[in-house]
C-alpha cells in the first residue's frame, strides 16, 4: 500500500473540488434560434482550501484517458524510468493520448527498444492515426494500421516496460489479476481516495483497467499524481506535443500556458488541467462528449480563471479551438456561440 502521508490532506476542509454544477454550459444559436444545447460539470479542486457545495455531484464517471499519468506513476515507483533511463519525451508519450505521427511512433518504437520487445507485444488493438496527413497518407500507400499507431501505445510500451523491471509476465499484462494492474488500482485508489467507495471497474477502449468516480476524487487523483512525481510533471510540461500533438487541445492547453499548465483530456467529453503553480485542478465534463463544446468551454474557463492570458491565446494555435461565430461556408456570420456558465462561482 503506498503511504499517503506524503499525499495532500484529505481532512474535511482540505482537497475538496467545490462549486461542481450539473449547468446548462454552452449554447449555440443561428439567427438567436437556440439550435443545440451542452449540458455538463465544471469545478475547481484546491491543495489548500475549499468547500463541498450543497450540489457536488456524486455522479460516477470513468476516469479514461485522464488515468494515464497515474498510471504512468506506478512505472516510476517500479523503478522503470531509472531503470531503462527513459528520457522525458518518452516519459510524456506514456500518459499521451497521441495522434499517432511518426514523432510519436519513434518514441514508441525508442521505448519498446529500451525494453528489448518487439511492437507485437503491445496489446492496445490497432487504428488509423488521429494525425490525419499520416492517416492520409497511410491510407494512399495501401498500409494497414498497427498496434503501435493507437493512441494508447505509449501507455501499453510503458506497461511493457514495467513487467520488465519487475519482472512480471508480458503476455497477459491487461488482466485485472496482473500484478502491475493490482500496483496500478492501489495507486488509483490511494491518489483519488476510493477506499470507502464501491468499486466501479471496467475496461477503457485500449483494453486497460479503468475504474469510475466522482469528479472531485479524480481531481484528487490528478493533483497528487503532479505533486508526488515530478518526472511526470516535468515531461508533460516541456513535451506537451508528446503528450498528445498538434491541434489536440491539451497539448494546445499546455503549450499556449508555457507549461505552466497541464492539461490532459479523457474520452466522453473530460478534461482535467492542473495550475503548476497554484495546486489546483480544473475539470469540464460535457456530458454529450462533445469535443468542440469542450474546447469553447474550457478556454473560456481558462481566461476566466486568469489561467491564461488573452493575448496568447490569439497567438496561438489554441484560438483555433475558441471559435463563437456561427459561420456559414463562405464565411458569413449567422449566428454565435454563448458560453452559460457563471465563471465568478469558482472564483
Amino acid at each position: 500500500m503506498v503511504s499517503i502521508d506524503h499525499l495532500v490532506n484529505f481532512d474535511a476542509f482540505w482537497c475538496f473540488l467545490y462549486y461542481f454544477f450539473m449547468k446548462k454550459l454552452l449554447e449555440i444559436k443561428r439567427n438567436n434560434v437556440v439550435e443545440r444545447v451542452h449540458f455538463g460539470y465544471v469545478g475547481l479542486y484546491d491543495a489548500d482550501f475549499g468547500f463541498v457545495s450543497p450540489s457536488l455531484t456524486k455522479e460516477n464517471f470513468y476516469m479514461r484517458s485522464c488515468m494515464k499519468p497515474l498510471q504512468a506513476s506506478v512505472l516510476d515507483s517500479l523503478g522503470a524510468f531509472d531503470g531503462f533511463s527513459f528520457n522525458e519525451e518518452e516519459i510524456a508519450i506514456m500518459c499521451a493520448s497521441h495522434t499517432g505521427s511518426q514523432y510519436h511512433v519513434d518514441l514508441v518504437e525508442n521505448i519498446l527498444k529500451k525494453i528489448n520487445l518487439a511492437p507485437s507485444f503491445l496489446q492496445c488493438g490497432a487504428h488509423f492515426p488521429l494525425d490525419f496527413e499520416e492517416a492520409f497518407l497511410m491510407k494512399k500507400n495501401g498500409f494497414s494500421p498497427q498496434n503501435i499507431h493507437n493512441n494508447c501505445s505509449g501507455k501499453h510500451a510503458g506497461f511493457l516496460a514495467g513487467c520488465v523491471i519487475q519482472g512480471f509476465d508480458v503476455q497477459n499484462y491487461l488482466e485485472f489479476s496482473h500484478p502491475l494492474q493490482k500496483k496500478i488500482k492501489e495507486r488509483v485508489f490511494d491518489y483519488c481516495h476510493l477506499f470507502e467507495m464501491e468499486e466501479l471497474v471496467s475496461k477503457d477502449g485500449c483494453g486497460a483497467p479503468i475504474w469510475a468516480m466522482p469528479l472531485s476524487n479524480m481531481a484528487q487523483g490528478f493533483l497528487n499524481c503532479f505533486k508526488n512525481h515530478k518526472k511526470i510533471t516535468e515531461a508533460m510540461r516541456k513535451f506537451p506535443y508528446a503528450a498528445g500533438g498538434h491541434n489536440r487541445i491539451d497539448s494546445e492547453i499546455t503549450n499556449c500556458s508555457k507549461g505552466k499548465l497541464i492539461a490532459k483530456v479523457g474520452a466522453e467529453g473530460l478534461l482535467m488541467i492542473y495550475n503548476t503553480s497554484l495546486s489546483q485542478v480544473f475539470v469540464v465534463k460535457v456530458l454529450d462528449a462533445n469535443e468542440p463544446a469542450r474546447a469553447i468551454v474550457a478556454i473560456d474557463g481558462l481566461l476566466a480563471l486568469g489561467w491564461i492570458d488573452f493575448e496568447n491565446l490569439i497567438s496561438s494555435p489554441l484560438m483555433e479551438f475558441y471559435k463563437l461565430e456561427v459561420n456559414t461556408l463562405s464565411k458569413e456570420k449567422v449566428g454565435n456561440i454563448k458560453i452559460c456558465f457563471d465563471w465568478n462561482l469558482l472564483k
